[in-house]
């Protein structure tokens, strides 16, 4: 069977990390040294007492669960620690929000926030998370 992808499809160019990847290993390849500053994935272990707590609450029955909207004790937390580090302060119903990653929220910030002709100022270098086509 073959299917065709839609025209919106089609227009997706290759994520920024996808290109970062690629080039890092070009470089090395080449024989240089590369400090990746790219995606969070550590090449370090985690200390022994994050892996601890890790196998704690892996093995605990009542870690597991589904949650699209976080819980109460993670927007608390999250409202905790802006109090603390920044001294900001949240209301945590309304103003903290759990996502899958920093890439989704800002994809997602631009489509509830930018209408079309809009214009927005964007700085450069910067993250790049939306492509105009």
């Amino acid at each position: 069977m073959n299917m065709t992808p839609s025209e919106k499809v089609g227009k997706f160019t290759t994520g920024i990390f996808s290109e970062l990847a690629t080039r890092k290993q070009d470089a090395m390849k080449r024989g240089l040294d590369v400090i990746d500053l790219s995606v969070g994935s550590p090449d370090l272990p985690p200390p022994d007492f994050v892996v601890d707590t890790l196998v704690k609450y892996a093995q605990d029955p009542n870690s597991y669960g589904y949650t699209l909207k976080g819980t109460p004790e993670f927007h608390e937390a999250v409202r905790y620690f802006y109090r603390m580090r920044y001294g900001v302060e949240l209301d945590a119903e309304r103003e903290v929000l759990q996502l899958m990653g920093s890439q989704d929220g800002l994809a997602h910030l631009a489509t509830a926030m930018i209408n079309p002709g809009d214009y927005v100022l964007v700085p450069d270098p910067g993250y790049q998370f939306m492509k105009r086509v």
